[in-house]
């Protein structure tokens, strides 16, 4: 989970591909948090709430294997404690 790389560089195409950008970045300067491998945005993540517990919710730009999403799971729920 990597939103400051989204938010501190002005070019960004070393860490996300021009097909993507609409999927992180609003054109009036809004940013989604982010999800990075390997150097690169590959997805995005949201928070949601249900009956006061928080969830993370990742979403991938591409097909993601099983195991490359488990690699995500200490940092999920690292921030769903976080959100606790």
């Amino acid at each position: 989970m990597d939103d400051e790389f989204v938010v501190s560089y002005k070019d960004r195409t070393e860490i996300i591909r021009q097909i993507h950008y609409g999927k992180v970045m609003t054109k009036n300067g809004l940013f989604s948090p982010t999800i990075m491998l390997n150097g690169e945005i590959i997805g995005s993540w949201k928070k949601t709430t249900t009956k006061g517990v928080p969830k993370i919710e990742l979403s991938f730009f591409e097909k993601t294997s099983k195991k490359t999403q488990e690699l995500f799971r200490p940092g999920i729920k690292r921030l769903e404690k976080f959100y606790a």
